[in-house]
């Protein structure tokens, strides 16, 4: 069993384990038989997979989205406090006690397909 061998450009090399942890992720495979079946070291595709959730991690970017108040919003706003989202460790989303609900559907719905 030989392991696979990938051009020396460093962003290839993310881009060709990025591809392979998602297929990996699709497999519903444990990391050693997918490894085994593909003939990587388990500790280099352990490897890549730190390095890149890393990475995803920190890349992180806030958008600040204008909320127009409304009667719900602001009785809301008196009642409520701040609510965090984390999304599969890759969105960390804070709201704030006007912020509309609609919005917040949309905003969830959008970062679930990303």
């Amino acid at each position: 069993m030989t392991e696979h061998t990938i051009e020396a450009d460093p962003q290839s090399k993310e881009q060709y384990w990025q591809k392979q942890i998602e297929s990996w992720e699709e497999s519903k495979l444990t990391q050693a038989e997918y490894c085994r079946r593909n003939g990587f070291k388990t500790s280099k595709f352990l490897y890549w997979k730190s390095k890149l959730r890393k990475s995803q991690r920190s890349n992180i970017s806030f958008f600040q989205i204008p909320v127009q108040p409304t009667n719900e919003t602001m009785f809301a706003e008196s009642n409520a406090s701040h609510i965090r989202i984390i999304i599969r460790d890759r969105f960390q989303v804070e709201i704030g006690p006007a912020f509309d609900p609609g919005t917040l559907q949309k905003l969830i719905y959008t970062l679930e397909r990303l």
